[in-house]
């Protein structure tokens, strides 16, 4: 009985830890990602808001800038999908991948939010690198997803775009549906 308790106490923390407390399992790691993955957010935004082509660009990876992806187009895109202001949003709990050995350190941080504006509500996935020791051209957003949740398949689930996570700006891909 005793272990069935103890199992059942772990799991609670572990989904504690998840849901954003101060500590817990994951600890202050946990809070350092999840700290640079709300102010990338806020961030995008207010530039979202301003239309502020700049510090949209700021965000992004130098290495995804530097690929095919045709930043300017996408970006004006994202300005008139994106409608409304003062947003608020409801933050899930992010997937942390720590990729580590004795010479390169790598975090990658992917978060979703559910995010209402004065006019819309939109469902958005970020993957962005917050640490690459070895490439610091790697760090930024790589991968931003965004959706009108009216338009997402499902709503029970975090949204995490088409589960791709094409480098640029994808708008309006809504989550494969299982079958």
């Amino acid at each position: 009985m005793k272990k069935v308790i103890a199992i059942i106490t772990a799991l609670l923390l572990l989904l504690c830890g998840c849901v954003g407390q101060d500590e817990g399992l994951f600890g202050r790691k946990y809070d350092k990602d999840q700290e640079y993955a709300n102010k990338q957010l806020n961030s995008l935004l207010k530039a979202i808001e301003n239309k502020d082509e700049k510090v949209v660009k700021s965000l992004f990876s130098k290495n995804v800038l530097s690929s095919d992806f045709e930043f300017e187009t996408s970006v004006q895109e994202l300005f008139a999908y994106f409608k409304g202001v003062a947003p608020k949003w409801d933050s899930q709990c992010p997937q942390i991948i720590d990729e580590e050995n004795e010479t390169n350190q790598k975090i990658i941080v992917t978060s979703s939010y559910d995010i209402q504006t004065s006019e819309s509500a939109y469902r958005i996935c970020i993957k962005s690198c917050r640490k690459d020791t070895a490439d610091y051209n790697n760090e930024g957003i790589w991968s931003l997803y965004i959706i009108l949740l009216s338009e997402d398949n499902d709503l029970e689930c975090t949204y995490w775009g088409d589960n791709k996570y094409t480098p640029g700006i994808n708008i309006g891909v809504p989550m494969p549906l299982e079958t």
